[in-house]
């Protein structure tokens, strides 16, 4: 008798799911052939739902993770081509070959003498091969309608700043911008620059807008380098939300709201209000038109207690 399909929360199929993907990594660094458990449910409505939530079937992550882990001791060890082919889970040399040469173009022989390559597939979540299972945090979220958003769960470096302080409600950011962006210029310091991002301190909506703490700020490669009128500063890291904005700089305020909307309230993670949240700037907005503006959106976040 057929198993009827259980109903699941967002948040708890994303639990399952990740357990899923991480017994498969684990199986397969270990060297044994992988097997998905439905965990109750039904085979066709689990494989389902970890199409929609991983972006690829459990076949083809399988046979991606596979690939992978030929690449990494191609690339790190002196194995044999054969010894690699049976710690990958192929039945022969032969296969493991063919396997390559379709997806890559290359032989193994042939990738084991690139100069330079990592050796990553494209996942549509970033879910790669490691030795010791995976490492990475992420979190595939589906928007009503079905519509995926474009989210990572990740954990960022911390980061040395110059800053310039707001003053007063966001809509003052424009004129502050073009204080901070004179500053900068006359400061002389391109080399040392990695990017330009908003700093927002404060994530208590009980706290009005015109009293809420805000930084405008530059990452710097040298921290030995200062400004005047600049603050000289550092952002902690942390495990980050990361949400991929296009669009001029006015949608961000409202695209936001919608994102923390959609997926924080039923996810296992809130905010963490004792780490900035930030607006980083991608790429060079000042030659590209608004709409092609590329914008991460992060906020700090921490798994909720009760997870």
């Amino acid at each position: 008798m057929k198993s009827k399909p259980l109903k699941a929360s967002q948040q708890h199929w994303q639990s399952i799911i990740h357990q899923s993907v991480q017994s498969v990594s684990e199986q397969i660094a270990r060297g044994d052939h992988p097997i998905l458990e439905p965990h109750h449910f039904s085979r066709f409505h689990f494989l389902r739902q970890f199409k929609k939530h991983v972006g690829e079937t459990p076949g083809a992550m399988v046979k991606r993770l596979r690939q992978e882990k030929g690449i990494y001791l191609l690339r790190r060890t002196k194995l044999r081509i054969i010894d690699i082919a049976f710690e990958c889970g192929y039945a022969s040399q032969e296969a493991f070959s063919k396997e390559f040469k379709r997806s890559l173009g290359l032989s193994p022989s042939q990738l084991r003498e690139l100069p330079h390559w990592s050796g990553g597939l494209f996942s549509p979540l970033d879910i790669h091969y490691h030795p010791d299972g995976l490492q990475n945090q992420w979190m595939a979220w589906q928007m009503k309608g079905g519509t995926p958003l474009m989210m990572k769960i990740a954990t960022l470096q911390p980061y040395c700043i110059l800053t310039l302080r707001g003053d007063g409600t966001y809509w003052n950011m424009p004129k502050t911008w073009q204080k901070f962006m004179n500053i900068v210029q006359e400061g002389s310091i391109d080399t040392s620059i990695e990017g330009y991002l908003s700093v927002f301190h404060d994530h208590h909506a009980s706290i009005s807008e015109d009293q809420k703490r805000w930084d405008l700020g530059l990452i710097v490669s040298n921290a030995k380098v200062t400004i005047p009128d600049l603050a000289h500063g550092y952002l902690p890291g942390g495990l980050y939300a990361i949400y991929v904005h296009f669009g001029c700089c006015e949608e961000i305020g409202p695209a936001w709201e919608a994102w923390s909307a959609q997926w924080l309230l039923e996810s296992p993670y809130e905010i963490d209000v004792n780490r900035p949240s930030l607006e980083w700037y991608q790429g060079n907005p000042h030659i590209l038109e608004p709409q092609l503006h590329l914008t991460f959106l992060c906020d700090p976040i921490k798994k909720k207690k009760n997870e």
